[in-house]
């Protein structure tokens, strides 16, 4: 019976801290699920550590280029209007017209 419980709390263990590194995972723009999955089959330890030598992902984007908002490919910041998808980066309000 003891043993039973060991056993229980071991894998119960195990489980949360592979959400843990999938948590860390995520944290740093990469995908939790696969390396959740790969903490549940090698080990915790090594898959926080694998995550934690990693570059993040905000580090591999260039400073002069962000994320269309509208089609989620990099451009310029210096661009107004994104060539993929031609929508306003900017979002100007346009003016209302106003009833007389």
């Amino acid at each position: 019976m003891g043993l039973l419980v060991f056993a229980l709390a071991f894998v119960l263990i195990w489980v949360l801290l592979a959400a843990l590194v999938g948590e860390f995972a995520e944290e740093r723009g990469h995908s939790s699920a696969l390396w959740y999955v790969f903490s549940l089959i090698c080990s915790p330890l090594i898959g926080f550590a694998v995550v934690a030598g990693l570059p993040s992902l905000a580090d591999l984007n260039p400073a002069a280029y962000r994320q269309c908002a509208h089609c989620s490919n990099m451009v310029k910041v210096e661009e107004a209007i994104c060539p993929y998808c031609n929508a306003d980066l900017y979002e100007r309000q346009k003016p209302e017209k106003k009833a007389a």
